[in-house]
């Protein structure tokens, strides 16, 4: 059994994983858990608690707030809390980091990847392309594996269209619509990652027209010609993506939220534990990289 410790616990995503991967206690997790997540386990989703126990199991949690990881324990059989990022690494196989703020990832990594231990790293991979680049020095110093990814990359049905756009060639021009509730680089990046895993090119360069944190439409120039449009609003609550191959082949997808943790949490529990190899970084760091450009040189009209 593979043990997995989660550092960071200032999202929901502490509480999704933990019940997927350990299960719940239905009163602590009731009383602590954001209350979005309840649906997640109850009435007919009661089999999903602790689904992938027999993958792995979350031992230990750390969060800067001591109060957090004992909530978040309680709530899922973890076995206990540790005072420091350096305790947890010496008593886990592989690390989740699931703190929200980026900019404190470099740091909260360093002593998992030192000793060698594969790291999860939740979106954003870090604040600044120079940290997501310091991270990713710092993995291969160690030999270690470091990835990061948003959940929509893997969401039910993404894999099925990205065999078909390159079954058509390839995507000339992709557009996606997407939610954001926050800013950009916390949440614009879900549709943003989506757009770049299905066009799957270098980008030559990007422009933003933003008019608020939340309400971007940034156009991607892609090195081979294509082109993307991205449009983050905060009132969507879906994803609409349409792809042309640019010879009269056309696709139009929608994609929901129900399911993609679920999705998700099975790709980064394999993947932690060897059983598929994980998105390499350079990926993420090109996807930090227009992040980066994008939060530059927003400029909102008021």
């Amino acid at each position: 059994m593979h043990k997995i410790g989660i550092a960071g616990i200032n999202t929901s995503h502490a509480y999704v994983f933990g019940g997927y991967i350990n299960g719940i206690n239905e009163a602590d997790y009731f009383s602590s858990a954001p209350g979005w997540t309840y649906e997640l386990f109850a009435g007919d989703k009661e089999a999903d608690r602790g689904f992938l126990r027999n993958k792995g199991h979350i031992t230990v949690c750390w969060d800067s707030e001591s109060e957090n990881a004992v909530k978040l324990s309680r709530a899922c059989g973890i076995d206990r809390t540790a005072p420091t990022l350096e305790d947890m690494a010496g008593e886990v196989d592989a690390v989740m980091i699931l703190e929200k703020d980026g900019a404190k990832h470099l740091e909260m990594t360093r002593p998992f990847l030192e000793a060698g231990l594969p790291v999860f790293i939740d979106k954003p991979l870090a604040g600044s392309y120079a940290d997501a680049s310091a991270i990713k020095l710092l993995a291969n110093e160690n030999r270690a594996t470091a990835f990061s990814y948003s959940a929509f990359r893997y969401a039910e049905g993404m894999d099925d269209l990205r065999r078909e756009i390159e079954a058509m060639g390839g995507a000339s021009f992709c557009s996606v619509c997407a939610p954001c509730h926050e800013s950009f680089t916390f949440y614009g990046i879900h549709g943003l990652e989506m757009l770049m895993s299905l066009v799957s090119k270098p980008v030559r360069s990007v422009e933003d027209y933003p008019d608020a944190a939340d309400r971007h439409l940034v156009k991607l120039d892609f090195v081979d010609g294509s082109k993307g449009i991205l449009a983050t609003w905060h009132g969507l609550s879906s994803y609409s993506v349409f792809v042309s191959n640019g010879q009269g082949k056309e696709l139009n997808s929608h994609f929901g939220t129900s399911t993609v943790m679920k999705d998700v949490v099975v790709r980064i529990v394999d993947q932690l534990i060897g059983n598929e190899p994980p998105l390499p970084l350079d990926e993420t760091l090109e996807i930090i990289r227009i992040v980066e450009q994008v939060e530059r040189t927003a400029r909102y009209q008021v």
